[in-house]
């Protein structure tokens, strides 16, 4: 039986000044047409935040990046048993990419990615299922390759896990 992670309290808003500046923090997510922001961790998600519904296999908004035989396939080849302990973040970075063209706009977005986490801990990839549209999906995914993750545990044993975390974008 599998049970999809949910990683508490996993949603992050990221937000403040975007900017092409330097890359003067090496923990954060950057990479070329990102600026920078904050990034915080939320026990909610914004209303209005896209999000992905395993059970229809569809997004509430944006834009659909993932489709439901690609997102069930997933699952199915990382399944983990229903007693295990979910995996939560052990580092987030202070700041994170903040895609520029939507920053120059002033605009909020939001983007959910599916996380599948080796046992050790490591990312092993990462997937955007929704987003308001293709710069915060890109951002989403970079930095949750950024963030720094406990394994989940089955009966006390480092276990594979696969969850979704979701991330608004505000300014």
């Amino acid at each position: 039986m599998f049970r999809m992670m949910l990683v508490a309290g996993a949603a992050l808003v990221v937000g403040g000044c975007a900017s092409t500046g330097t890359h003067g923090d090496a923990g954060q997510a950057r990479s070329q047409g990102m600026g920078a922001a904050k990034l915080v961790s939320s026990s909610t998600v914004p209303p209005g935040s896209v999000h992905y519904d395993a059970k229809s296999g569809k997004c509430s908004s944006g834009v659909q990046l993932l489709d439901k035989a690609t997102f069930d396939s997933l699952v199915s080849q990382w399944n983990a048993p229903a007693n295990c302990k979910m995996p939560s973040k052990s580092q987030v970075p202070s700041t994170t990419g903040y895609p520029d063209v939507t920053a120059n706009l002033h605009s909020s977005g939001s983007a959910q990615v599916l996380v599948l986490l080796e046992a050790n801990g490591y990312v092993d990839s990462v997937h955007a299922m929704c987003a308001t549209d293709a710069d915060y999906a890109r951002a989403a995914e970079e930095t949750a390759k950024a963030i720094s993750y406990a394994p989940a545990t089955c009966d006390g044993v480092p276990a594979r896990g696969i969850f979704l975390l979701p991330f608004h974008y505000e300014r």
